[in-house]
Parts: structure tokens; sequence; C-alpha cells
């Protein structure tokens, strides 16, 4: 059971970096994304008088944003599956520490639950099951607001709007300090590195 949770809870951990990792790159692909839209609408806009006596010019820089812009779209698509994958491999670690309780449950008395291991005093099994679940809860939660702004953010319209999308994005409102440091906390009780 030892190594079992000393696995598990390594897999959060490199599962966590790997959503840290995640939403800082997918955060410069919607900064990149509205800086885009911001020129292409410079671009379009009929005050441009310069380069609307070259058109051809102007054409052609604005075909190039729009090939970015459908690229840095299909990157997007691709981010929000990995977001998806990571939420499933959390969901699964999750069932997994519940069946090891389970187990451990059917296999002995059912005290054992609810009394520390003797490598792990601080913490029962129930513990680390229990705090699994919150995580996974904080992390669909946070899914949820992240999913809605991939769909809204690339067709937002005002910049005020646009910051705001952004602000939430980074800000991460559902993964707080306290969650961070429990997590820490138990890879420390777990003496993972």
């Amino acid at each position: 059971m030892e190594r079992k949770l000393k696995d598990s809870w390594a897999k959060w951990h490199n599962l966590v970096f790997k959503w840290d990792e995640l939403n800082k790159d997918t955060f410069n692909q919607l900064q990149k994304l509205l800086n885009n839209r911001t020129q292409i609408d410079y671009y379009l806009a009929p005050s441009l008088d310069i380069l609307n006596s070259v058109s051809e010019l102007k054409e052609t820089v604005i075909s190039q944003l729009y090939i970015e812009q459908c690229q840095l779209k299909s990157a997007l698509n691709r981010t929000r599956g990995k977001f998806l994958k990571l939420a499933g491999d959390m969901e699964t670690l999750t069932q997994e520490l519940t069946s090891c309780e389970e187990l451990i449950i059917s296999e002995s008395n059912e005290w054992l639950q609810y009394s520390p291991h003797p490598n792990f005093p601080s913490f029962t099994l129930s513990h680390f099951r229990l705090f699994s679940e919150r995580l996974l809860f904080l992390y669909r939660k946070e899914l949820h607001i992240k999913l809605i702004l991939l769909k809204e953010l690339p067709i937002a319209k005002t910049e005020d709007s646009k910051v705001l999308y952004l602000t939430t994005w980074s800000f991460e409102p559902f993964l707080d300090k306290e969650l961070t440091f429990s997590l820490n906390l138990i890879l420390s009780i777990l003496d993972i590195k």
C-alpha cells in the first residue's frame, strides 16, 4: 500500500506540474491570438489610407495574419484535448486511491481505513482519498472555466472582455495557495522529492 500511495501522489505531482506548464503555454497562445486579431482589425480599418493605396500589400499582410490566426486556433483546439486528458488522468488516480481503500477495507478490519499508516502517522488512507477527491473536484471546476474561456476568448469583441478573460485564465480562481500547500505537505509526508 505504501508503494501505491507514493506512486499515486508522485503521479498527482506530475499532473499538477503538466497542468501548470500547459496553462502557461496556453496563456501565451491566447495572447498571440488576441494580438493577431488586433492586427487584423488594424489593417481592415477604413482609416488606414497608407496601405489602401497599395491594396496588394494590404491583402498579403491580412492573408498572412488570417493564416496565423487559423494556426493559433488549431493549436488551442489541441490544447483543449490536452486539458481534458489531464483531467481524465486525475480522475483515474482518484479512482485508484478509492479502489485501494476499498480493497484494504475488504481484506481487513474497517478501522484500518481510519487509522494512520505506520509510515504516515498524521494521515489515514481516508485522508489521502479525500484529498485526492478534493483535488479532482477543484481541477474539474477550473477545467470547466478554461473550456468556456477557450470558446469565448477568441471571439471576444471588447478590450475589456479580452483582458478579463486573460486575467481569469492566469489567475485560476479554484486553484489556490492552500491547495498547493496541501499537495506539497502530502508529498513531503510520503517523502517524494
